[in-house]
């Protein structure tokens, strides 16, 4: 499962040379739990067509065990991210983040090629091109 629980960071580094999917969501924001089924699926047709990508759950939970739970019910087994500061979020601030879910689209050079809360408007295409 995840490791929201630990002191960690996201390091460009680790993500270099693939896409990568940066999925925002909460347990408590109805319909965002959404953007890890869009994650997995981007992930599954990328494989189909002999592609990969680096698939991040950047949570903004409060609560803990429900998050855990929901993470276990879902079978999120990509890496997951959580400090537990909802809204004041470093990253969450740093991007301007105001709605939920939202997704971040890293290039394999490291630039964000696509970003926004509309899946198909502001993702889709853009993942395509990979």
């Amino acid at each position: 499962g995840g490791n929201g629980g630990e002191e960690r960071t996201i390091q460009r580094a680790d993500y270099e040379g693939k896409p990568l999917l940066i999925a925002f969501w909460a347990t408590w924001k109805s319909g965002s739990q959404n953007a890890v089924y869009r994650a997995r699926r981007l992930h599954r047709e990328m494989k189909g067509r002999g592609k990969d990508i680096n698939l991040i759950s950047y949570s903004l939970d409060i609560d803990e065990k429900r998050l855990r739970r929901i993470e276990e019910r879902d079978s999120i087994d990509y890496p997951s991210y959580c400090d537990f500061r909802c809204l004041s979020s470093p990253l969450v601030q740093q991007w301007g983040i105001r709605e939920l879910p939202y997704f971040v689209l890293v290039a394999p050079d490291g630039r964000i090629a696509a970003m926004g809360s509309n899946w198909v408007r502001d993702i889709q295409s853009a993942a395509d091109q990979f």
